[in-house]
């Protein structure tokens, strides 16, 4: 597989000199002579839509690509013509993987590319890409470059790596899933919540859900330092080593868990529900698992 790549990569290097202009003014053909064979070679069927989405869109944001392994979105890219500035803060897919994140199925990275330069980002992380790859570097061999390319997009890595869905919880006359919540306004709170380990923990308001699932978290050495912060917007954090916003905004409702880490309560009804469930998600949790009764 790599002695493939690295042949795929000679070619695309050599591509990148000899029709730099013609790429440099056409967006299409970037993507058919520089990231569809990069992709090929990766393992990833670009003829396949169950592998390879083009064009998707979801509210405001958009995908040129999207590459997904079983039930999971591995990577949410943008594609820009050849030596075009690559800003991933103004990308629309970085609006596209946060409407991903807001129905709790978070991309593993967003990226943007011109073919030449590949930026890939953890979502959680937009200030420093994960991997600042560029098929045009002298001072990378080409065995360098198709080992970085393998150990960020090589698809059989995350074949094996993505564990099939647990099966659901059996169902319960008097508890009921997070998932299955859809409360109105007004609704009042549960007044308990059972964890994966058979625990319960009183509720009093919906912001005690948001709480409790965090402390729980907290408890079993899931919720720490190294996974924030926890997004639930472009801007905005769940829980964050500190109580503030990426824009600098204070938490509107900030709590101090018990491990120092900060979340911020300011929410209803939805919002507890959705964002427990983004935060359980976010650390690799099934909010299946975790259950709440009247």
């Amino acid at each position: 597989m790599i002695d493939d790549l690295c042949q795929v990569l000679e070619r695309l290097r050599d591509r990148l000199q000899a029709q730099k202009s013609l790429l440099e003014s056409n967006e299409a053909q970037t993507r058919v002579s520089l990231i569809d064979p990069l992709l090929r070679a990766l393992g990833w069927p670009t003829d396949d839509p169950t592998a390879v989405q083009v064009e998707v869109r979801a509210g405001s944001g958009r995908a040129d690509y999207l590459l997904r392994s079983g039930d999971q979105t591995i990577l949410v890219l943008e594609v820009k013509k050849l030596g075009e500035k690559l800003d991933i803060a103004h990308s629309a897919a970085v609006s596209y993987a946060w409407e991903l994140l807001r129905q709790g199925q978070a991309p593993r990275y967003v990226g943007v590319s011109d073919g030449r330069r590949w930026l890939l980002y953890e979502p959680q992380q937009l200030k420093q890409p994960r991997y600042a790859l560029d098929l045009a570097d002298s001072q990378r061999s080409i065995p360098a470059l198709a080992l970085a390319f393998t150990e960020a997009l090589w698809r059989r890595l995350y074949e094996r790596m993505i564990p099939p869905p647990p099966p659901s919880p059996p169902p319960s006359p008097d508890w009921r899933p997070l998932t299955e919540l859809r409360p109105q306004h007004g609704d009042p709170p549960p007044v308990r919540i059972r964890f994966p380990d058979g625990s319960e923990r009183d509720l009093k308001t919906w912001k005690s859900l948001l709480l409790e699932v965090a402390e729980w978290l907290v408890a079993q050495g899931k919720l720490t330092t190294a996974v924030c912060p926890v997004p639930k917007s472009p801007k905005g954090y769940i829980v964050h080593t500190e109580p503030r916003h990426l824009d600098g905004r204070l938490f509107a409702a900030g709590n101090q868990l018990s491990n120092g880490l900060w979340v911020d309560c300011y929410v209803g009804s939805t919002g507890a529900i959705q964002q427990a469930q983004i935060l359980l998600r976010h650390v690799g949790e099934d909010p299946r698992a975790y259950a709440v009764r009247w």
